[in-house]
């Protein structure tokens, strides 16, 4: 057995209240205490979306979260209109969660549509990975000392739709490539998965999930489930453990509820904040002990499909597939005029989770892309 880490780090969640990155109503979740809830919802004309979050048995909620249907409104390069949701879920602290949550859709409209990244894969790819690794310096020069023992796991969802043209171009080749979603080539662990198949012309949209952490999101089809799913940044994973060991650090084993650790300590490999990690100057962000760099799934769906971002407050009780279920339940057969069937998809999810006795913070974040 390992020696207790210390307190705030060895547990994630739970240690201030929760801010938002500037949602569409108000600070859902923030202040939150023992026991308390809190959800919003948002929708236009091609995506609802819904959030739950509750403090569970944690004194406070160190969760927050982005929920921003109109994120970019106006069609840009390569791009209809887009929009943007994310769960961040802080450990030692909520701070670096809210700051996240606060500069996310900043920094990914700079590297996204400034560098007019949304044209071609390899650049949207490499666009999002480049918006992480300036949140995580921009997390330094802000805040400094205060995120050497603070950090967050972040996962989010850019969804844009395509273009008229594009689409069309796109559903009169989808016979040739069904396998265009897949992870960030510098994590070296490429995933795919079928594309959007079938004769759409319009209602085609394409997501960029990004995932740094233990938060989680799926994409979802009624009658499939889950479709594609991102890969949790465990400490003991293979490539993590490699790269751990390669910094000098070590990662403790997993024993019974004890999840493996880095250096006895942190839960997860990858998150932003965390400084006290990254200290070795001879090393890029992406080979330090805790990595900052997102794996990226780039993938083209259709109307109907759902996206569900949760923290690992959700997912320490509920597997991937029961997730779906209740969110792909929830929507069945809901009108798609406002968000509040989102909302309530998003409320079943943590509903479920309170009930199986999460220890942590629970957020769950529902997006549905609309058919036409």
């Amino acid at each position: 057995a390992h020696a207790p880490a210390p307190r705030g780090l060895r547990t994630r969640g739970g240690a201030d209240a929760a801010a938002m990155g500037a949602p569409p109503r108000g600070r859902a979740g923030a202040g939150l205490r023992t026991g308390e809830q809190a959800a919003e919802a948002g929708a236009n004309g091609w995506v609802r979306a819904g959030l739950c979050t509750a403090c569970g048995p944690r004194a406070f909620n160190e969760d927050a979260h982005v929920l921003l249907c109109d994120w970019a409104p106006e069609p840009g390069p390569g791009r209809g209109p887009a929009a943007l949701f994310a769960v961040c879920d802080g450990h030692g602290g909520s701070a670096v969660a809210r700051w996240t949550a606060r500069k996310l859709a900043e920094e990914l409209r700079v590297e996204l549509d400034e560098g007019k990244a949304w044209c071609e894969e390899e650049t949207r790819r490499t666009a999002a990975e480049c918006a992480f690794l300036a949140l995580d310096r921009g997390l330094l020069r802000s805040m400094g000392a205060a995120a050497s023992t603070c950090g967050a796991t972040c996962v989010a969802a850019a969804v844009c739709r395509l273009p008229r043209e594009a689409a069309c171009a796109r559903a009169a080749t989808s016979g040739d490539d069904h396998e265009r979603g897949r992870s960030s080539s510098r994590s070296r662990s490429p995933r795919r998965m079928p594309a959007a198949t079938g004769d759409e012309e319009v209602g085609l949209s394409r997501v960029l999930l990004m995932n740094v952490g233990d938060s989680r999101a799926l994409l979802c089809r009624q009658g499939v489930g889950v479709v594609k799913e991102t890969a949790d940044h465990k400490p003991d994973a293979p490539a993590e453990l490699a790269r751990i060991e390669a910094s000098a650090g070590f990662v403790s084993a997993a024993k019974g509820q004890d999840p493996a650790r880095v250096d006895g300590v942190l839960s997860v490999a990858r998150a932003l904040g965390d400084f006290r990690w990254k200290l070795d100057a001879s090393r890029p962000p992406e080979a330090q002990r805790i990595s900052p760099l997102p794996d990226v799934y780039d993938l083209e769906v259709q109307g109907g499909d759902v996206l569900l971002l949760a923290c690992d407050g959700v997912f320490d009780v509920l597997s991937s597939s029961e997730a779906a279920s209740l969110a792909l339940e929830s929507l069945a057969g809901r009108a798609c005029g406002t968000g509040s069937a989102a909302r309530e998809a998003a409320e079943a999810v943590v509903r479920r989770a309170l009930e199986r006795g999460t220890g942590d913070n629970v957020t769950c974040v529902i997006a549905q892309l609309l058919p036409d």
